[in-house]
């Protein structure tokens, strides 16, 4: 459980703060939330990633083609894929 002192630590970035660390569009990002790779939550009318989760995304797809939304899409069910066939053999 979170501690006050933890929520108090907790960096959270918006989706044109993501846009920009990456030299991409908002619109992008968008893709990245919608097939899995970014975890984000929503307040409002913003998405908010914390830097712990943006972190996990850039080790998560280091490597990855990414190059357009088809490739992200594909990259995005190869990971669930992957997570769904570690949980049934655990």
């Amino acid at each position: 459980m979170l501690t006050p002192q933890d929520i108090q630590n907790i960096q959270l970035i918006d989706t044109e703060e993501i846009a920009k660390r990456l030299r991409c569009g908002p619109e992008r990002v968008g893709w990245y939330r919608k097939a899995g790779l970014l975890k984000y939550r929503k307040f409002g009318k913003q998405c908010l990633t914390t830097e712990t989760e943006y972190a996990e995304f850039i080790n998560l797809t280091s490597g990855m083609d990414l190059s357009n939304k088809l490739k992200i899409r594909l990259a995005g069910m190869q990971i669930k894929k992957a997570q769904s066939f570690e949980g049934h053999s655990a």
